[in-house]
């Protein structure tokens, strides 16, 4: 079974919620580009474990709607993290959680 974790980061924008994820959990995250999901932030730290760091917006449903997001139940967050294979990432979840001013934990995916 895998799981990934799904947090909310509080601040201004997404070169900002880089800075702080990198520093928060000492990685080095990459920017890239998508059609869909627009600019992000990406680091792979071994064992198939991934961070994704970018905005909650769908740009192709906002381009065609004028609104459209990634996480339609958590609009009210703006920039997300997602986690992926999470229940190898106890030190990061655990870092996250530890500062509950910056991170909002949302919800657990396991498929």
């Amino acid at each position: 079974m895998t799981t990934r974790e799904l947090y909310a980061i509080s601040v201004e924008n997404l070169i900002d919620a880089a800075v702080l994820v990198e520093k928060k959990l000492d990685i080095r995250l990459t920017h890239r580009d998508n059609a869909v999901f627009d600019e992000y932030f990406y680091a792979d730290i071994g064992e198939n474990r991934e961070i994704f760091v970018q905005n909650n917006i769908d740009m192709d449903d906002y381009i065609i709607y004028g609104e459209g997001y990634i996480e339609p139940d958590f609009k009210e967050y703006g920039i997300l993290i997602y986690i992926q294979k999470a229940e190898k990432c106890s030190e990061i979840i655990a870092k996250l959680n530890a500062d509950p001013v910056h991170f909002k934990h949302l919800r657990t995916y396991k498929s």
